[in-house]
């Protein structure tokens, strides 16, 4: 498939994301929860003809949740990928969204790949199970531009993490006394 068919799924998906839920809707006032937080995850990057690569991650997000009746969120972040290999050390800052609805979770992130002599932009789509505390996806990193930079295996089995919340807010609180 072309770039131009990932990029627009990828305006579609963010698109969807952002305009998914109104933090506004008096409904679920008392149940809305926005928060910021940092994140730590471990990609397994596997393919056949290449050399199985560990990744860390860290990173921060922003999210909004509504919690306790419907199991739903909606998250923004950035984060650095750290890949440790044999003979090579390499990074690869990203950004990326997703929305997780019943502990189904769909996203999508950019990530910059290079050591620093080489370099690679990929577009990963990804699916799995989760939600804003931790997720479990499968994400395929397609590159965008043919390069010599090909160390990147074409499925990663992705796990994340949230370990501390730096802020947190309750949107329109319902029952106020005053």
């Amino acid at each position: 498939m072309s770039t131009k068919i990932f990029l627009t799924i990828a305006f579609l998906i963010l698109s969807f994301i952002s305009q998914a839920q109104n933090p506004d809707s008096s409904f679920f006032a008392d149940r809305n929860i926005e928060e910021l937080s940092l994140f730590a995850g471990y990609n397994f990057n596997v393919g056949s003809d290449r050399q199985n690569l560990h990744i860390l991650e860290l990173g921060v997000k922003r999210t909004y949740q509504i919690s306790p009746i419907e199991p739903y969120c909606k998250s923004i972040y950035f984060s650095n990928e750290f890949i440790f290999t044999e003979d090579k050390f390499m990074i690869g800052p990203k950004i990326g969204a997703y929305m997780s609805a019943m502990a189904i979770t769909l996203g999508l992130e950019s990530i910059y790949y290079t050591d620093f002599t080489g370099q690679s932009i990929r577009l990963s789509p990804y699916f799995g199970i989760g939600g804003n505390r931790a997720k479990l996806t499968l994400n395929f990193p397609i590159n965008l531009y043919k390069n010599d930079f090909d160390y990147i295996n074409p499925v990663t089995l992705h796990f994340s993490f949230q370990y501390l919340i730096l802020w947190s807010k309750k949107h329109g609180e319902l029952y106020k006394n005053d």
